[in-house]
């Protein structure tokens, strides 16, 4: 009040022209002041940094349009509603420490939540306005959006490390997961690889790839990244023109679909040398323009860094390879300077001196390790080698090794400098005393090998009776029902079938027995003229009850072309489609199982066995060609012995074709075999001749004794089958012991004689009866036997028994032999049947200069030269060899040389 009256006092005192002039101060105040109010307004409204005035409960009070912008409102009146700490700030630690800063303190750099939810980097300055007793009445800030900048200094800072990593970095893949981090601060590297491009191959390779599995290098022509280097610009694609590069031709997808993908070039020099792709699944929005400004720079930063670490790695590799194979040679490797000192050597020089490294050897020479005569003689050797520069190469040399002289082959030669001059010598050394001592052993070595090539023989004899036993009776039932006049034509004709089965059965058991001949090479081809469509027919004849038997169609497709004589190995071809088409059938459960036969160019034949069945797993079909290896169905192996295949294989390429195979599990199988033949000669049509049948003896022997041998039942119940009805008197013992009681009590004038027996074996038995019977009584042993043994055979013949005949027994033979070699007298049925048989050759009709081959060829176990001397003697003399042809079959070689040298 008293201030009041003073100025009411002192306004009283003033002129009228003074009060004037006061007013019109106040009027030039007034306008300065709204002046200074719209250059702060103007400036408030129209700056770039965020300007407000907030309250001391958090809310604005007043913000200009820079801050709605950056925060991303609409409106001031909406920000204005917005709760600075809770919606603005991230971290609301960070709020107070700001309002409680000094004028005098640095700006705080943090982020702060935009409407949308992102972030962005600020700087945030933040004045407090206080009335007289201290009290905030607002606040008043400034905040300036520094994104970039913090941005910038971070691209920087990874920048920096990317450059520092790649300099201390000794490992490519470290580099590239460092990298793949690094970046991953600035963009998304989820999906993320560096490509290496190759322009002489035009090739990419992908050493280390994040997000998706990849190995090797590929074509770069159609990938995107080719497409990328072809344009040696960078490129940044979403999924929509992604697709129509696809269906333009220009790329092929590999991989997964992206939905936008990324890539700049990798350049040294202005040159390509590969690029930086990113690429991400499933945000289309992931990369921008800006990311690929932030690409290319790093990959200016990078490419010369990661192509000088591929040097230094690919150089690394080299000398590691090198320093492998070094070390892996059995043989030592050493190289030495001019003084013949040492400067490497690899680990077999090291295990033999017993040093731990080579360091104990490097700067010392041979002085140091031998003694002085040996060393001054290895370096006047290396002198006149860098002297004259003329390596000196397999020469052989004395080594004192732990105090032994051993034999060395070695070789020494110069190596150079980058101006051609002599900087010292390379040398190996190979200990050959072994090898020396080898070659001293190795006829030796060769004698016991034939040895053992004719123990082969003798397994295999013996296999050759284990598999003929039973083989005996199926043959020799078969041949008993077809005595029975009363069978229908079809019983007949499936007791053809049985026959032909065993006789088939029989052939592929000596074919079985025959792998050793044919990884012995010793297996060849036996061309005859055929009729190869009647042979298609006896194999369907053959196999269509089986596949009628599982409601299989067994159907052949034999085209128009395919001749019907050939030339060609008949048996072979035979076995080899019997095989496909049982293994088709076998794993086959409905369906069909389809026969293709074709001509192709070149005198070939293709046959395709096609099926609907179970399938061959792909780890399977390399497996089942090789020797007792078998496909599996459901996890078991079904049946067989694992050789059918690889034997169909083996003769395939004998005969010039192949079995090829395709098959996909679960849907059926297709072999396919092929072969070459030529055109047969006509084969003259013949009359089916009538074999004799022997009905009984004749009346005056009727009633002659014969006993039977054998320890199988199935054996001797077939023989008495057979020859009761004819006329003999018959009684059977079932081992050695009670043929020799037999013949005490009895008196037996025939025998049929097994060899293989327990308690007493055939042999035996022979020996006692004839020792028993003296001369005085004419017994006629017959050796009955599936022994294929040379030296039973040769035992049991040398001690008197009358003929040896093999298992299975083909009754016609015995009938035939017991009217021979025994003197029995027979009635037979159709008389008018030619019975002769071609008399069979001696050794005496084989001249001395083939003998003495034949017997060479035998002890070597020759089977090709054999055959090829049998083919040339049957020519020469114009005579039958069967024994020596059934020697060499039968791999009888000892017995061969016994029957020539008789």
């Amino acid at each position: 009040m008293i201030q009041r009256l003073d100025e009411d006092v002192l306004v009283d005192k003033l002129t009228k022209f003074e009060l004037l002039e006061v007013v019109k101060n106040q009027k030039e105040q007034m306008n300065e002041l709204k002046q200074e109010y719209t250059k702060y307004k103007n400036w408030f409204e129209n700056s770039i940094d965020g300007f407000y005035r907030s309250s001391v409960d958090g809310y604005f009070i007043d913000v200009n349009l820079a801050l709605v912008k950056m925060l991303g409102y609409q409106s001031k009146e909406e920000l204005l509603q917005v709760d600075i700490i809770s919606q603005i700030y991230f971290n609301t630690e960070e709020r107070q420490e700001i309002i409680k800063q000094d004028e005098s303190d640095s700006r705080k750099i943090h982020k702060v939540r935009k409407k949308d939810g992102t972030a962005i980097w600020v700087e945030d300055y933040v004045r407090k306005e206080i009335d007289d007793d201290g009290n905030v009445l607002f606040f008043e800030g400034i905040i300036r959006n520094v994104s970039e900048i913090v941005e910038a200094k971070k691209i920087q800072k990874v920048l920096l490390k990317i450059s520092q990593q790649g300099y201390k970095s000794e490992d490519l893949k470290d580099l590239n997961e460092f990298i793949r981090i690094e970046l991953g601060k600035l963009i998304d590297t989820t999906n993320f690889y560096i490509a290496f491009y190759n322009e002489q191959e035009q090739t990419l390779n992908i050493p280390f790839m994040t997000g998706e599995d990849f190995e090797g290098d590929f074509p770069a022509e159609k990938s995107m990244t080719g497409f990328l280097i072809k344009k040696n610009e960078p490129v940044l694609i979403k999924s929509k023109e992604f697709k129509k590069l696809i269906e333009s031709g220009e790329i092929e997808l590999l991989g997964t679909f992206p939905k936008v993908w990324l890539g700049v070039p990798l350049r040294v020099k202005n040159k390509v040398i590969g690029a930086i792709v990113v690429q991400s699944y499933d945000d289309e929005n992931a990369y921008s323009l800006e990311d690929i400004e932030l690409l290319n720079f790093i990959s200016s930063q990078i490419s010369i860094i990661v192509q000088r670490k591929k040097v230094i790695q690919e150089n690394t590799i080299s000398k590691e390879i090198l320093r492998k194979v070094l070390d892996n040679i059995p043989i030592k490797v050493f190289w030495k300077d001019l003084d013949s000192k040492f400067l490497g050597v690899n680990a077999a020089s090291i295990n033999e001196k017993h040093f731990k490294d080579e360091n104990e050897v490097i700067g010392k020479s041979d002085f140091d390790f031998y003694d002085k005569k040996w060393a001054q003689k290895y370096r006047n050797d290396e002198l006149e080698i860098m002297q004259s520069g003329v390596p000196k190469l397999n020469y052989i040399e004395t080594q004192v090794v732990d105090g032994k002289e051993l034999l060395y082959k070695s070789s020494k030669l110069p190596f150079y400098d980058a101006k051609n001059n002599v900087m010292g010598i390379v040398g190996t050394s190979e200990d050959i005393t072994e090898k020396v001592e080898y070659e001293h052993k190795l006829k030796k070595a060769t004698e016991e090998a034939i040895s053992a090539n004719l123990s082969k023989s003798t397994f295999l004899a013996n296999m050759s009776h284990e598999i003929r036993t039973p083989m005996n009776a199926i043959l020799g039932y078969s041949q008993l029902l077809q005595e029975d006049d009363n069978l229908t034509n079809e019983q007949q004709e499936n007791l053809k079938t049985i026959n032909k089965s065993g006789a088939h059965l029989l052939a592929l058991i000596n074919d079985i027995l025959d792998m050793s001949k044919i990884e012995a090479g010793r297996i060849n081809v036996n061309l005859t003229d055929f009729d190869f469509i009647e042979v298609l027919k006896e194999i369907e004849q053959l196999l269509k009850n089986k596949a009628t038997s599982k409601n299989l169609e067994l159907d052949f497709k034999v085209g128009l072309d395919v001749p019907k004589i050939m030339l060609a190995d008949e048996s072979k071809i035979k076995q080899v489609i019997i095989n496909l088409i049982g293994n088709a059938i076998k794993f086959t459960n409905k369906g069909f199982v389809r026969i293709i036969v074709e001509n192709l160019d070149n005198q070939t034949l293709k046959v395709q066995v096609k099926d609907s069945g179970c399938g061959i797993a792909v780890d399977d079909q390399q497996v089942i060609f090789k020797p007792f290896e078998q496909a599996k169905k459901g996890g078991e192996v079904i049946g067989g012995t694992g050789l059918g295949l690889a034997i169909s294989k083996k003769f395939s390429k004998l005969m010039g074709g192949d079995i090829t195979l395709e098959s996909e599990q679960g849907k059926g199988s297709t072999f396919t075999f092929t072969f070459k033949y030529q055109l047969g000669k006509k084969i003259e049509a013949t009359e089916e001749i009538i074999a004799k049948k022997a009905i009984s003896l004749e009346p005056e022997m009727q009633g002659l004794k014969l006993a039977i041998v054998d320890d199988r039942f199935e054996n001797r119940d077939i023989l008495y089958k057979k020859l009761k009805p004819l006329g003999f008197k018959i009684k059977m013992a079932e081992n050695g012991v009670e043929a020799v009681e037999l013949y005490e009590n009895w008196k037996p004038d025939v025998i049929l004689m097994d060899i293989v027996m327990p308690i007493m074996d055939g042999v035996e038995a022979t020996r006692e009866i004839l020792k028993i019977a003296n001369g005085k009584h004419n017994v006629k042993i017959f050796v009955v036997s599936a022994s294929a043994l040379d030296s039973e055979q040769k035992e049991v013949m040398k001690i008197g028994a009358t003929v040896f005949i093999k298992k299975p027994v083909i009754f016609d033979n015995l009938i035939f032999e017991l009217e021979e070699k025994g003197n029995l007298k027979f009635l037979y049925k159709n008389n008018n049947v030619n019975t002769s048989f071609k008399e069979e050759a001696n050794p005496s009709d084989i001249p001395t200069s083939f003998k003495e081959k034949f017997i060479e060829a035998a002890e070597e176990g020759d089977f090709s030269l054999l055959q090829e001397l049998l083919l040339k003697l049957e020519k020469e003399s114009k005579k039958s060899f069967k024994y020596i042809d059934e020697c060499i079959n039968e791999m009888e070689f000892e017995n061969l040389i016994k029957w020539l040298k008789s």
